[in-house]
Parts: structure tokens; C-alpha cells; sequence
């Protein structure tokens, strides 16, 4: 390849050297001269050598990184090595090729210039004469040789400096224009179907540009075409006179040309284009210097082209060496990712076989394993495994489990073995096996020394190489256990009192026992395929609910159904989930008595609890054996200055680290006089305490034993404690003192007995009442709900009773609560009425009157209502049958003032001045019946919210209550 190469440049030097002779030859000693006069184009041709130079050397540099990669090929494995060995060498013959290029294309360009700065020295030398003849010409034809001169030399010096032949012809057409004084010069550009573009364009502002525009190959005759492929150029001084063909003329005419100039641009002897100087303005004759100087310009620009040429091949031999360059890395790059994925495919299939050897040996052993298993099982398992032949004549017994003798069996029949009658249900259904050659799967009972016995008898065919059958192989498997386990199942889910149920997917009742049956209140049959959904309320998302008992697998809680007779009942239910693959087991339990009673005993709780509350002396629950209180009401903290919290705390040393030391022992004997106390007895014992503060304080305590151990000894003290530190150090006023114990006697008296004596009964009553009411609704015995009705009344009357009472304590010891809300009185007085109406009944009627619409005040509701309650209530009570009760509101910017009117028996005057007193009832009343506690009710309600009440009565008249109470706006 290297001796080609140097063949091709010894070649390439005889071609230069033949060219610089041709040269040499055109230019005479004295053109010599003069060329050595002319610096500036010998230092082109220097320059234009040093470019050619310096992309020679880009290009040998493009060569050594060629050989570069031609050394990465020893890394490359061998059978990649050909391919990128074919690759390199076809690189390395463009590089040399285009090296050749270059060597020749620079000696071409030195031999053109050698021979153009001949042709320019040779037309120097031609007109030199006629200079030196003539001294006298005109100063104008110096100037313009002079210019044209320059005009040469620029664009020599602009070829030399750029390699934009854009930049090129448009300088060239511009400074040809201005030198010549042309209306146009314009290069047109031939291609190779005859058509022709302007490429580049220098025009006067009055005339049309044509640059850019193709004109059909009609506008250049081929006949031209071979003339300017000759060399010739064409003059038109006018077109019309100088052989112009028709059509050309027309299109001369078209452009508004009057004259025109010609100069063909040939490369390598063919026509590139054409250099065109147009006059529009006048016919314009011709100059032979102007004709010369577009020749030596035209031959400037077939310089250019092919230094353009030159350039582009250049530019694009080194754009292909870079994408041979990106794929020589590219090959490089997937040839090492190529041996990567093999060197890891093989370290794959390494690792898998590995693991496949592993698993082998693991399966091998897991077999072993599995037979030894299946062997052990077999030993130890209820399954019989036996084979017989056609005569069904046992052949092969095993089950160890069995404890059966086999050599007993073998050879002997069903009917030599068993009974008749458990042969009977065997040799059927062997003998089908046989005759079908198809297995059977069955559950058979036989009779075993008086006992059923149920097996899971497998029976398959056994055949010869011919497909013959020639006997049976059987397995039986003893499962009476679980056939008798089913049956005790059945029996407790039959007789079960909770309701079982099972669903399937859908929530459909698939099994249902008899409890089921009557909690829903449908027969077996008719519950059977109802879904779930269809006994909950309306308001019950089944959906949801279904959803999330599947993903949790187990459901526990309460729900109420509803029953197709339309009553509602609460049940607590449990789920599973699955019990058997599809089938989900729910167990349902009726707890709506339950509720009822528990309903009952949290509002007897809470009944208690606000009396406890409400009592003005200290409660407590005190327990002898832990000693702690378990409980105490908030006026415990009024007496000693702890808190509840506080005195749980203090355990166990409470109360006895707080005693007054010489009350110490007056304590601890009435503790043990609990051992001996008769149920309900009561213990009294004034003691001294010590207050939060420091400070001493009597307390006198009644307690009783309020439960005992399972051994009879007292285990909890129910008491209460009230501070009569007053009373001690007061001696002065003891008759008021002892008035004021009668009274709180008397509270703690009544509050005792409704703590012991009506707390059960009412809860009782009440819960009875209820379940009377279930089991006897309305339109039944009317005697017996008669009597019904009357005991609620009595026990809500009673209920009363003790609200009003509760009332007046709280009042009395500050606890009744005023708590002020926007209400509507208007509204709030009608719907009382309508309340009030119901309950007389036919037999009063209630009238309610209001001048005008009042606005939103702010009032205790609560206590209005209680107010307003216990006077029409006294009202209806005390008028007779058939009168009319008057409730008048007015109203006022400050006050509200209600007015209750009846027509009832009065009130004497006498009485009128105990009216507000507790228990205290009018001496007309006769057999009315009455607490006497109403009244006192409605004056304490009235004083907390600053109101008044005045009474205007006459006895056999009727009785008017007038309420006064201060409004503030809401």
C-alpha cells in the first residue's frame, strides 16, 4: 500500500513539474521580470501553499489516528479482528486518496496561477508599447487600467483569504457594477438539465432583480452552449441588430436589457456558468478592456470554484473519517459490551447449572424423604389397602393399623369374610368395577361386632400388559369418627338456643338452624336463599360492611334486624370467615331484653348520681378491707378542700391521717361497731377533720354497712358527712341550728330512703311496665293496660316528685344551675301548650295568646319549662272539667310577663301567705291530690333568673299567676 502511494505522488510531481514548464513557457524573461515585480500575487501563491500545507497536515494527523485504532485491534478478540481489520484499510485508502487529491489539487492550483500570472504579464507586455508610444493619452484610460488592475488583484486577494464562494461572487458582481458603471452583473449558474439560476446579483436600485430565479433551458440554446465550452465570449451591443434569436430578444426585452456582455466560467472544460453584464439604460458599446477584464474576472472565479470544490471534498473526507472514526468506537464499544453479556451469560448458565445440580440433589433427597413418609403413613394410618381377583378372592392385604391376621384373608371371598348383608353392598359395586373397567368411589356402612362402621372404600381396576383387567386394588379408609363427630354436630347445631347460620359468597342463607328460624320469624324453607341484606334497616350499608368482613376474615358486634312482621331486634352477633372454602359461619344471639335492662339501669344510675350531686352534704363509698374510697361526691372537696382524685390518692391512709388525734379513738369504735350493725342501721359520729387550708372542721357522719363479705363481715360503708363546724362554735344560735338539722335530717332522711328504698323498685317498676307493655299492647285486656297505665303514672309521678325535690336542694345549697340560650318564646310557648293539651286531654282546654312576635332572648329553657310546667299543671288540677286554662304572653324591650288564668276552685288568703312553702297545700283542696312542692319549685326557678311571681286568687272565682322576668336581648 506504501509503494502505491508513492507511485501516486511521483506521478503527481511530473504532473506538476509538466505544468509549471507550461507555465514557464508562456511567460518570456522580461514577463519574468515583471513577475518578479509583482510581490503581492507571489505571496498568494505562497499563502495558498501554507494553507494546502496545513490540510495536508490535518490529514496525516487524521492518518495516525487511523493507525492508532489499528492498534486497539490487538485487544479485540481474533474472530472480530477481520472485519475491523477491512474497516481500517478502506480508512486508510481514503486518507491517502485524499492526500493524492491534495498534492495534485495544490500543484493544479500553482500551475493555474503560474499560468494566469503569465496571461496577465503577457497582456501587460502587449499594451506596455502602446503606453510608452503614447504618453499623452488621457489621464481617465490610466486610471481605468489602473482600476482594473485592482480590481484583478482583490479578487485574486479575496479568493486567497476566503473559501466562501457566496462571499466571493457577490463581491465580484458588486465591484464589477460600480467599476464598469452597469445598470447589472449577475453569475448564472448552469446545471446539468439545461436549466439555469442567478446565483449571485449586483443591481441599480432602478432595476429589477432577478436573484435567485431558475429560467427554463428554452433561455440558453444548446448551440451557445458549445461556443461557450469553446472559450467564446459573446458582446450585444444591440439585440436586435447583432443575431440575437427571436425569443432570446423577447426575453431581453422582458428584463429591460439594451446591452449585453458575456463571459463563460468553464471548469475542467466544461461550462459551470456564466459571468453576464447587462445595460438597461441605453445600447453600450463594448470596450476590448472591459472584455478583457471579465475574462481574467471569470478566470478569478473558476479559481474560486474549484478552491471551493477543493474545500468541500476536504470538508467532507473528514466529516467521512469522523463517522468512520464514531463507528470505529462504536464497534469498539458493543465489541466490549458483546464480551461483557457473554462473559456474564456464561457465569449464568455456570450459576444455573449449579442450581440445577443443587436441586437435583435436593429433589433426589426430598424423594427419599417422601417415601419414608408415605411408608410411616401408611403404617400408622386407618387405610386398608387390598387387591383382588375377578372372583374377588382377596390376593394382597396391608394395614398393619388394622391388626388384622392376612393370611386369614388371602384367598377367601366377601361372602366367606363378612356377613351376608355387608357382603351384599361390597360385591356390587366391585363387580361394576370389573365389568366397566372404570373406578368407583364410595361411602358404604357395614355392621362390625354390633357396631356401624363407616368406611370411604376407593375401588380401581388392575390390567395386564393387554389392557386385561384381571382384578381390583381397593383402599378403605375407617371414617366412623368423623361421621360421628358430624352427627354430634348436627344434634348441637339443631338444638343450639343461639341462632347459626351459613352463607355463601353472596350473603344467601344456606343453612339455618331452628333457633335462626325464630329470631328471623320465617320457616327453614323461606329463609333458606334470602340474603342478609333483606333483615338489616334501610340505613345499613350491607354493601360495606360484606367487603370488610371478607378482608378481615372474622367479625364480632351488635346489629339490629329487622323481622318481616316489622319489629326490630338487637343482637350480638359472631362471624368467621371461610369456614369452609365459600361458606361463612355466623352465631346470633338475642340481647334486646338485655338492652332493655340495661337502658333501665344506667338511667337508675344516673338518677342516683344526680342525686347524689345534688345533696348538700358530702356522699362517699368507703371499702374496710382495701381501704380506699371508692367513691365520693363533689361536696366532699366543700368539706375538707381535696378533690376526689386527691383523696384516692391518699389511700390507704385516708381518712385516719386527717382525724384530730383525740377523735382518733371515737373513730375507730364506730368502725367496729360496723362488725355488729344490723342491715340498714345507721352509725352517727361527730368529728374534727383537717381542711386543706389547715384549719379544723367538725363533720358529723351517718354511715351504714352497705356490703358484705361472702363471710357476713362488713367489706363497704355507705355515708354521708356534713360540716357542723358552725354549729359547734355557735352556741348562740342553736334553736336555728337545730331547726336547720331538722331540715337537713329530714333531706338526708328522704334522699336515704330514695337512695335504698326507691332506687330498686322504680327500676323494677319501670323495667316491668316495659315488658308488660310488650306482652300486652294496646287493644288487649283493657282492664289490665287500664291498670298498666296507672302504674307508669304513679311511677313517672313519683319520678316527679323526686325531680322537684332535687330541684329545691340544689337551689337551696347554690347548685341549681342558670344557664341562659337564644330561644324563640313564642315558639317555645305554643309547642308547651300543644304538650300540655295532649296530656288534659279532651277534658280542659288550653288556650295560648301573644300580642306580637317577640324576639330571640336568651333564657334558661330548662327551668322555663319547669316554671311554666308546674303552673299550668296546678291550673288544670284545681279547675273543673270542661273550664278553659289562659296562658298570655306580652312583652316589653326589658321584661317578658306570662300570665296563667284558670277558673278553678281559688285560694284562700289565709293560705296565700304560706303559698311558696314546701309541703305546704291550701286548705280548700279537699281530696285533690298534691306534694306540695310545685310552687316552691317554680320560686326558686324564678329567684336564680331575677324574676317574680304575684298571685291574684278568689276562692270559687279562679286563680291568675303573674310571672315577671327580666329579658335581655340574645
Amino acid at each position: 500500500m506504501q509503494k502505491s502511494i508513492s507511485i501516486k505522488i511521483v506521478i503527481g510531481g511530473f504532473c506538476l513539474a509538466l505544468l509549471i514548464f507550461i507555465g514557464v513557457s508562456v511567460i518570456s524573461y522580461s514577463h519574468l521580470t515583471q513577475l518578479m515585480e509583482l510581490p503581492r500575487s507571489m505571496d498568494y501563491s505562497y499563502k495558498l501553499q501554507e494553507h494546502l500545507k496545513d490540510l495536508l497536515s490535518q490529514l496525516n494527523s487524521a492518518n495516525a489516528i487511523a493507525q492508532q485504532q489499528q492498534s486497539l485491534l490487538r485487544q479485540i478478540q481474533a474472530k472480530e479482528q477481520q472485519v475491523l481489520q477491512e474497516q481500517l484499510a478502506t480508512v486508510v485508502t481514503q486518507i491517502h486518496t485524499t492526500q493524492l487529491i491534495m498534492i495534485l489539487g495544490h500543484s493544479s492550483s500553482l500551475a493555474i496561477l503560474m499560468v494566469l500570472c503569465g496571461l496577465l504579464l503577457k497582456q501587460h507586455s502587449r499594451f506596455q508599447p502602446e503606453l510608452s508610444g503614447d504618453r499623452q493619452q488621457s489621464q481617465t484610460t490610466r486610471s481605468q487600467m489602473a482600476q482594473r488592475e485592482q480590481l484583478i488583484l482583490r479578487s485574486a486577494q479575496r479568493i486567497r483569504q476566503t473559501l466562501d464562494l457566496d462571499t466571493i461572487l457577490e463581491t465580484t458582481v458588486t465591484e464589477v457594477r460600480e467599476f464598469l458603471g452597469v445598470d447589472r452583473v449577475l453569475v448564472y449558474r448552469i446545471w446539468s438539465d439545461g436549466t439555469g439560476s442567478t446565483v449571485a446579483e449586483s443591481v441599480t436600485p432602478d432595476t429589477a432583480p432577478i436573484l435567485g430565479q431558475t429560467f427554463p433551458a428554452e433561455v440558453f440554446p444548446e448551440q451557445m452552449h458549445q461556443l461557450y465550452c469553446q472559450g467564446r465570449i459573446r458582446t450585444v451591443v444591440n439585440p436586435e441588430t447583432d443575431g440575437v434569436t427571436p425569443c432570446l430578444v423577447e426575453f431581453l426585452q422582458h428584463l429591460g436589457v439594451k446591452s449585453k456582455l458575456v463571459v463563460p466560467i468553464l471548469q475542467q472544460e466544461k461550462l459551470w456558468g456564466l459571468l453576464i453584464v447587462h445595460h438597461c439604460s441605453q445600447l453600450r458599446q463594448w470596450q476590448p478592456l472591459e472584455i478583457d477584464l471579465l475574462s481574467q474576472l471569470a478566470i478569478q472565479v473558476t479559481i474560486a470554484i474549484h478552491q471551493a470544490q477543493l474545500y468541500q471534498q476536504l470538508q467532507n473526507e473528514l466529516s467521512e473519517r469522523q463517522r468512520i472514526e464514531a463507528q470505529l468506537r462504536q464497534a469498539r464499544d458493543e465489541l466490549e459490551i458483546r464480551v461483557q453479556e457473554r462473559t456474564g451469560e456464561l457465569i449464568q448458565m455456570n450459576a444455573d447449572l449449579q442450581t440445577q445440580i443443587h436441586e437435583r440433589m435436593e429433589a433426589e433427597a426430598a424423594l427419599k424423604i417422601s417415601e419414608e413418609r408415605f411408608r410411616v403413613a401408611l403404617h400408622d394410618s386407618p387405610i386398608t389397602v387390598f387387591n383382588q381377583d375377578t372372583n374377588l378372592r382377596y390376593t394382597w392385604v396391608y394395614n398393619p393399623a388394622s391388626r388384622i391376621n392376612t393370611d386369614v384373608l388371602l384367598g377367601k371371598s366377601e361372602l366367606e369374610m363378612f356377613s351376608p348383608e355387608n357382603a351384599q353392598k361390597l360385591i356390587p359395586i366391585k363387580h361394576q368395577v370389573l365389568t366397566t373397567g372404570v373406578g368407583e368411589r364410595q361411602e358404604i356402612s357395614i355392621i362390625v361386632d354390633g357396631k356401624v362402621r363407616y368406611y370411604d372404600l376407593t375401588v380401581e381396576p388392575l390390567q395386564n400388559d393387554a389392557e386385561e383387567v384381571v382384578g381390583i386394588t381397593c383402599a378403605a379408609t375407617n371414617i366412623t369418627d368423623i361421621r360421628i363427630r358430624e352427627q354430634q354436630l348436627r344434634a348441637i347445631f339443631e338444638g343450639a338456643l343461639d341462632a347459626i347460620t351459613i352463607t355463601d359468597n353472596q350473603g344467601r342463607y344456606i343453612e339455618a338452624n331452628p333457633a335462626a328460624c325464630q329470631l328471623f320469624g320465617l320457616p327453614v324453607n323461606e329463609l333458606l336463599g334470602k340474603r342478609i341484606a333483606e333483615f338489616m334497616e334501610p340505613d345499613f350499608d350491607f354493601e360495606a360492611a360484606w367487603c370488610l368482613f371478607q378482608q378481615q376474615q372474622r367479625f364480632t358486634g351488635e346489629v339490629r334486624i329487622l323481622k318481616p312482621n316489622g319489629t326490630v331486634r338487637d343482637v350480638e352477633y359472631t362471624a368467621k370467615a371461610n369456614f369452609l372454602p365459600g361458606q361463612h359461619l355466623s352465631i346470633w344471639r338475642d340481647i334486646t331484653e338485655r338492652k332493655r335492662a340495661e337502658k333501665a339501669l344506667r338511667e337508675s344510675e344516673r338518677f342516683i348520681q344526680r342525686i347524689a350531686h345534688a345533696m348538700p352534704t358530702a356522699l362517699y363509698l368507703y371499702d374496710l378491707i382495701e381501704k380506699r374510697n371508692i367513691y365520693t361526691n363533689q361536696q366532699i372537696t366543700q368539706l375538707i378542700g381535696y378533690s376526689p382524685e386527691e383523696i384516692q390518692q391518699m389511700a390507704p391512709t385516708f381518712p385516719q391521717n386527717l382525724i384530730h388525734p383525740d377523735d382518733q379513738a371515737k373513730c375507730t369504735t364506730a368502725i367496729k361497731r360496723f362488725a355488729t350493725a344490723k342491715e340498714g342501721e345507721i352509725i352517727e359520729t361527730d368529728y374534727r377533720i383537717q381542711h386543706k387550708s389547715g384549719e379544723w372542721r367538725w363533720l358529723y357522719s351517718r354511715e351504714m354497712v352497705f356490703t358484705r363479705t361472702a363471710d357476713g363481715l362488713p367489706q363497704q360503708i355507705l355515708g354521708t358527712a356534713q360540716d357542723i363546724t358552725e354549729h359547734k362554735q355557735a352556741e348562740s344560735i342553736r334553736l336555728a341550728l337545730a331547726q336547720e338539722q331538722e331540715l337537713r335530717q329530714l333531706q338526708l332522711n328522704f334522699f336515704s330512703m330514695a337512695s335504698h328504698e326507691f332506687r330498686t323498685p322504680l327500676s323494677t317498676i319501670l323495667a316491668s311496665i316495659q315488658l308488660l307493655k310488650y306482652y300486652y299492647p294496646e287493644g288487649s285486656d283493657k282492664k289490665i293496660c287500664r291498670n298498666i297505665d296507672r302504674i307508669e303514672t304513679t311511677a313517672k309521678t313519683m319520678t316527679q316528685l323526686l325531680g322537684d325535690i332535687l330541684t329545691i336542694s340544689r337551689a337551696e345549697t347554690g347548685k341549681l344551675e342558670f344557664t341562659p340560650q337564644p330561644i324563640k318564646l313564642e315558639s317555645f310557648c305554643r309547642c308547651l301548650v300543644e304538650e300540655m293539651q295532649v296530656n288534659a286531654g279532651e277534658n280542659y282546654s288550653i288556650n295560648f295568646v301573644s300580642q306580637h312576635q317577640p324576639p330571640i332572648v336568651l333564657l334558661d329553657e330548662k327551668l322555663l319549662r319547669s316554671i311554666l310546667i308546674n303552673l299550668l299543671s296546678n291550673a288544670i288540677k284545681y279547675s273543673p272539667i270542661g273550664s278553659q286554662i289562659d296562658l298570655i304572653l306580652t312583652y316589653s324591650q326589658s321584661t317578658a310577663t306570662f300570665q296563667i288564668k284558670d277558673q278553678g276552685i281559688g285560694i284562700p288568703s289565709a293560705d296565700q301567705k304560706k303559698l311558696f312553702t314546701i309541703f305546704h297545700r291550701g286548705t280548700n283542696i279537699g281530696n285533690i291530690p298534691g306534694t306540695g312542692l310545685g310552687l316552691a319549685v317554680v320560686k326558686k326557678c324564678l329567684e336564680i333568673q331575677g324574676g317574680t311571681i304575684s298571685v291574684n286568687s278568689e276562692v270559687g272565682v279562679g286563680t291568675t299567676m303573674t310571672i315577671t322576668m327580666p329579658l335581655p336581648s340574645a
